[in-house]
């Protein structure tokens, strides 16, 4: 049985957003879709009195503000980019519905704004709606053509979702108009099938090496996630290691990095080492539910957390009642934690359906190969074969699935 008391699954690894869209430098990658699934209210007013005050960052006079003059652009922005930067950061994910509501409305009266519609692509993203949230760029896209940071996050959301060749495509206005690192970290992502792992990493790595120097903290941080995933799907996962111990060490605030860390050591069964990196699991519940889970996962084996135990399987209970559940949080809650992995391979395949980051063609294959469901596994690998992408770790456990035949 696989669970807290005994050795723990092989799982997911890499999740990375970057800063908002339109606010600084934007890097969409992976991890909106570890953002779970948020409360979506259908009035801004509604988000607005549910969320917390956070971090002193003017939040409330921002409100006040967009209360009095709702159609005030410069104010609907900022307002709806502290509820972004609060999800991102934090892991509390109403701050995407927030955002989106917030910016529906004024999308109403300023249906050809871009920056308004690239916002709300972020905010979409972040709720899993990958299809509106392509619409949101698009649009933006068709009214900013030349905007490269569109483009970047156009690349990002399609590799997410396994459109490899679109993905490219998006890439090339990043070539040509961004840093020569952020291109090609871009096309990384694109050449996720295609490419083996081994000469994208070694390509990568050679970028990186020259124009690191020249790049900011969180472009370095983001690019050595990038690494790290195609360090794990060669079969060098203590490389990948390496790669996102040197991203938090360059961006220590890096909730991505460090959430993608704690994953690597959890599959090597690094548990004290984790501990060290993201704490014990705290006396008052926290909003990041993915935080939780780590926690648990790396305390499980010494220590006795009740609280925080019922407080996940509470948060599961309740992400049931809005119906099938298909998100790459529960896949964790139920591969780390219960230890069902019957269940964990079915909700995985319903993520995998939606989403196809590294991790999550990992998790669909893991948790099939742990439920002894070849027939799962098959499905990955009839994938794989379809878009040439390539893991050693499956081709692993295909092996062993097929040598246990």
């Amino acid at each position: 049985m696989v669970g807290l008391m005994s050795n723990r699954p092989q799982s997911a690894k890499a999740f990375r957003l970057g800063r908002l869209a339109g606010i600084t430098f934007s890097v969409l990658v992976a991890a909106a879709a570890h953002a779970g699934e948020p409360y979506t209210p259908d009035r801004a007013d509604q988000v607005v009195a549910r969320l917390p005050d956070f971090e002193g960052q003017g939040v409330e006079a921002l409100r006040v503000r967009y209360r009095q003059q709702p159609a005030d652009r410069e104010t609907t922005l900022s307002l709806a980019a502290r509820y972004l930067e609060h999800a991102l950061k934090s892991g509390d994910a109403r701050g995407f519905g927030a955002a989106e509501a917030t910016l529906t409305k004024l999308l109403a009266m300023r249906p050809n704004d871009a920056a308004l519609h690239w916002q709300l692509a972020t905010a979409l993203r972040g709720q899993h709606q990958f299809g509106r949230a392509l619409q949101s760029l698009d649009t933006a896209l068709s009214l900013q053509p030349d905007n490269a940071q569109m483009w970047l996050d156009r690349a990002s959301l399609l590799a997410l979702v396994g459109d490899y060749q679109r993905a490219e495509q998006s890439c090339r206005p990043v070539v040509l108009n961004m840093p020569a690192l952020v291109g090609s970290t871009c096309m990384a992502m694109a050449k996720a099938g295609g490419r083996s792992p081994q000469s994208n990493y070694q390509k990568l790595l050679h970028d990186f090496d020259q124009y690191r120097q020249h790049a900011s903290a969180d472009v370095q941080a983001w690019v050595l996630t990038v690494l790290a995933d195609l360090a794990e799907r060669a079969g060098q996962p203590e490389r990948a290691v390496n790669h996102l111990r040197s991203a938090v060490s360059v961006h220590p605030e890096d909730r991505f990095a460090v959430l993608a860390l704690a994953t690597a050591l959890l599959r090597q069964d690094r548990y004290s080492e984790m501990q060290l990196l993201i704490g014990s699991p705290a006396s008052e519940q926290s909003t990041d539910i993915s935080l939780q889970i780590r926690q648990l996962a790396a305390s499980g084996r010494t220590f006795d957390h009740h609280r925080l135990n019922e407080s996940l399987a509470s948060w599961y209970q309740r992400s049931q009642m809005r119906g099938p559940l298909a998100d790459r949080t529960a896949v964790e809650y139920l591969y780390w934690i219960k230890g069902d992995v019957q269940q964990a391979a079915v909700v995985a395949e319903r993520n995998f359906a939606k989403q196809k980051a590294a991790e999550d063609v990992w998790l669909a294959a893991a948790t099939a190969h742990a439920a002894g469901d070849q027939q799962r596994l098959e499905r990955v690998r009839q994938w794989m074969v379809s878009v040439d992408y390539e893991d050693a770790r499956i081709d692993d456990l295909s092996n062993q699935a097929g040598g246990a035949q």
